[in-house]
């Protein structure tokens, strides 16, 4: 499957990944994978530098509880499937998967090490609220922490309430995508 043949998804923020991909971060990490489209697209738009970057793919995959997301609980198991596409695609070998839940697997980076984190996993306030506060310190001085669905009232009351918080700002654009800045 080419980048340009990314399977059925919620993945609508190809412009953004593009633009994201431009970027010299040397450390690129997506939060909430399911199926893969997303990862695969932007481990494609990287595929120049491979050499030269790391793509982390964090997720609990199979282990998802009711609790943590109901939307993605009741779709059942779609690791193989996010196995199956990410060989397709040819990038399995350049995506290094951590199993964890997302404010868990923050630790496995240190204090401004990531120039890139997408959080598109949990949905209700205080789970991005923890994903802000988990990944925010991850990102280095010039780096972007961005995610999905800000239009969810959940997400944009963490997004508001993180922000003035830390006194930052956050944008979004047409495909559905905030950015701190």
């Amino acid at each position: 499957m080419s980048s340009d043949q990314v399977a059925h998804s919620f993945f609508n923020y190809k412009n953004f990944y593009k633009e994201m991909s431009n970027k010299t971060y040397t450390t690129y990490v997506e939060v909430g994978c399911w199926k893969g489209s997303s990862i695969t697209y932007l481990a494609n738009c990287l595929k120049h530098r491979w050499r030269h970057v790391k793509i982390f793919a964090v997720d609990c995959f199979d282990n998802i509880t009711n609790d943590i997301d109901p939307v993605f609980y009741k779709t059942g198991q779609y690791w193989k499937e996010y196995e199956n596409n990410l060989v397709a695609a040819g990038v399995r070998d350049h995506i290094k998967d951590i199993k964890k839940l997302s404010w868990d697997a923050a630790d496995n980076f240190k204090d401004r090490s990531v120039g890139f984190v997408f959080l598109d996993a949990y949905k209700s306030y205080s789970n991005v609220m923890k994903d802000l506060e988990s990944w925010y310190p991850k990102i280095t001085g010039n780096g972007t922490l961005a995610g999905h669905d800000a239009y969810k009232p959940s997400v944009h009351r963490a997004l508001k309430e993180f922000c003035n918080k830390t006194s930052r700002k956050f944008i979004t654009t047409s495909e559905d995508v905030w950015k701190i800045l």
